[in-house]
């Protein structure tokens, strides 16, 4: 009995647009995410979810929701859990100024991750480690199901390196995913996650949108 997971990036955000480190606030969906949300219900309309399970946060939960209306018998959670790394003094700081105001903690962000915590934040290894929690206890409620799983960019990224197997200090290995990327992990009877693929765009081939210019650094 497999148990598929797709883990699913938020469409792109005013924050990423306005150059911000978002963490967790409360950014909306732009007018680019709104049409990468229209591409990805019509990806999801041809594959049955029996769940979709989304960080609350009002650009995760419109990109869960643009998969509910694809899929609308699907059941749909909110989870605290897998909210965005709360980035204390780094969040909605402007991404230019974050080397000046913070450039001990912004050179761990950008070449060390594994080790980055900002000031009054949290760490990257308690985002690895309650996103892990939080993937192993739906595929536990839910064996046998499709699971959709809606995210945020480090939060993503610090699950897909725990589902391949990876140490956190081994988190440069996994890629940035892009907004609304697609991922797919397969779980045997044993709970073993398989990564048949990470960080998908092919709904959104062909289509121009503009790029948020920010920077997420070299990991």
């Amino acid at each position: 009995m497999v148990t598929t997971l797709y883990i699913v990036r938020h469409a792109q955000a005013k924050g990423n647009m306005a150059r911000t480190f978002q963490g967790q606030i409360n950014s909306d969906v732009s007018e680019a995410g709104e049409v990468q949300l229209s591409l990805l219900k019509k990806r999801f309309e041809t594959i049955p979810v029996d769940v979709i399970v989304t960080s609350p946060l009002v650009r995760a939960k419109k990109t869960a929701e643009a998969i509910l209306a694809a899929q609308p018998q699907a059941q749909f959670l909110l989870r605290d859990d897998l909210m965005e790394i709360n980035a204390g003094g780094f969040e909605g700081q402007k991404w230019d100024d974050l080397p000046r105001l913070f450039p001990e903690e912004f050179a761990v962000w950008r070449d060390d991750l594994a080790h980055f915590q900002a000031p009054n934040g949290e760490s990257c290894a308690e985002v690895y480690d309650r996103m892990k929690r939080a993937a192993f206890d739906l595929v536990q409620t839910y064996q046998g199901k499709t699971i959709v799983l809606v995210s945020h960019g480090c939060a993503v990224k610090n699950l897909l390196c725990a589902l391949s197997g990876l140490p956190i200090l081994r988190i440069f290995e996994i890629p940035w995913v892009e907004n609304t990327s697609v991922s797919q992990v397969c779980f045997d009877e044993s709970m073993q996650p398989q990564v048949v693929f990470m960080n998908d765009t092919q709904h959104l081939n062909g289509v121009n949108l503009p790029a948020p210019v920010y920077w997420e650094g070299k990991q």
